[in-house]
C-alpha cells in the first residue's frame, strides 16, 4: 500500500533523527543498528496509525448526521425541519465499506484509535459540512450514486479536514508524527479511495518494501564515509557543514540507490529525491540535489560502477 516514495520519506526522516543524536563530527554509525531500526519502525507505525485514524475521522464526521438528527428530533418543541434532518450520508456505500472492513475494525481496536478522536471537533466539522453547498447538493439527490458516495467522503477529507488550519494544528499537537506525515497521509488516503473495496489496513508495508526500507537505512549508515568521498568534490565551493542536513541525507540515499539497488532506474532515483527535497527542505534544495546527483551519476557511469537490470 505504501509507495517507495513514502518509504524514502520515512528513511530520510529516520536518518535525520539519527543525525540529530550524534555529536558533531561523529558518523551515523555511532547509533547502533537496532536503535536505528526502532526509529524507522516507529515512524512507519506512526504513519499507519495516523492514516487509519484519519479514515476513522471521516466516518465519524459522516455518522454525526445521525446524531444531529436525533438531537434535533428530541427537542422539547421540534420544528418540521428538526424532525426531517436529511441523513442520506448514513447509507453511503463507501462509509459502510470502511465500517465493515474487518482489517479496519482490527486496526482501530489494536491501536485504540477511538481515543484519538476529538468529538467536539467531529461536531464542529459536521456543522460546517452540512452548510456546504457540495453537501447540500449531495443529500438533495434521492438516488444513491456510487461515485457521488465516494466523492462526498473525499470532499469531507480534503475540504473540511485538510483545509481547517485550526484542526490541523490540533492533530499536529496530539498525534505523534502527524506533522511529518501530512504529505504521506494525503498520498495514502488518495490511494485508498481509488480502490477501497478490498483494502487491508493491517498491511501498511509489504515484506519486500520493508526490506527495501531497512536496506536503504543500513547502507547509508554503513557506507557513509565512502558516500561523503563521492559528494564532497561535487559541492562547488559549498562547505559541507553549510548544506542543509536533509539535502546531505538525500544525496547519500540517492547514491546508495545508484550503486546498491539494481532494479531502481537512475532516472527514478533522481526524480524522487529531487521531489522530496522540494517538499521537505529549502527553496533551492531541489535544484541542488538534482545537480549533485546528476554529476555523481555521470562519474559513476563512466567508471562502469552502475549496474541496473530490469524487472521481469
Amino acid at each position: 500500500m505504501i509507495s517507495r516514495r513514502n518509504i524514502r520519506e520515512k528513511v530520510m526522516q529516520s536518518l535525520y533523527s539519527i543525525a540529530s543524536m550524534v555529536d558533531e563530527g561523529q558518523s551515523l554509525s555511532a547509533v547502533p543498528y537496532d536503535q536505528a531500526n526502532k526509529i524507522l519502525t516507529q515512524k512507519l507505525n506512526n504513519a499507519a496509525r495516523n492514516f487509519t485514524a484519519s479514515i476513522l475521522y471521516i466516518t465519524k464526521i459522516a455518522e454525526y448526521a445521525e446524531i444531529d438528527a436525533g438531537k434535533k428530533a428530541s427537542k422539547f418543541l421540534p420544528t418540521d425541519a428538526d424532525l426531517n434532518v436529511n441523513t442520506k450520508i448514513i447509507q453511503n456505500k463507501y462509509l459502510w465499506l470502511i465500517k465493515e472492513n474487518e482489517t479496519f475494525q482490527a486496526k482501530v481496536k489494536e491501536e485504540n484509535l477511538h481515543a484519538l478522536i476529538n468529538e467536539e471537533w467531529v461536531r464542529k466539522i459536521y456543522n460546517k459540512l452540512k452548510n456546504a453547498e457540495r453537501y447540500q447538493n449531495y443529500i438533495a439527490t434521492r438516488e444513491h450514486n456510487d461515485e457521488e458516495d465516494k466523492r462526498i467522503l473525499i470532499y469531507i477529507w480534503k475540504n473540511m479536514v485538510l483545509k481547517d488550519d485550526n484542526f490541523q494544528d490540533i492533530l499536529a499537537d496530539e498525534w505523534t508524527g502527524y506533522a511529518e506525515d501530512k504529505i504521506l497521509n494525503r498520498t495514502v488516503i488518495d490511494f485508498y479511495f481509488k480502490n477501497p473495496e478490498h483494502f487491508n489496513f493491517l498491511s501498511f508495508l509489504s515484506e519486500d518494501k520493508q526490506k527495501y526500507a531497512i536496506d536503504l537505512l543500513h547502507l547509508v549508515i554503513e557506507k557513509e564515509a565512502y558516500l561523503m568521498e563521492l559528494i564532497i568534490p561535487k559541492l562547488n565551493n559549498w562547505e559541507p557543514e553549510r548544506i542543509a542536513i536533509i539535502d546531505m541525507i538525500l544525496l547519500k540515499m540517492g547514491i546508495c540507490e545508484f550503486l546498491y539497488f539494481p532494479t531502481i532506474p537512475t532516472k527514478v532515483t533522481i526524480n524522487e529525491f529531487v521531489d522530496i527535497a522540494k517538499d521537505y527542505s529549502t527553496e533551492d534544495s531541489g535544484r541542488f540535489v538534482n545537480a549533485v546527483l546528476d554529476n555523481i551519476l555521470q562519474d559513476l557511469t563512466k567508471q562502469k560502477m552502475i549496474e541496473k537490470k530490469s524487472l521481469k
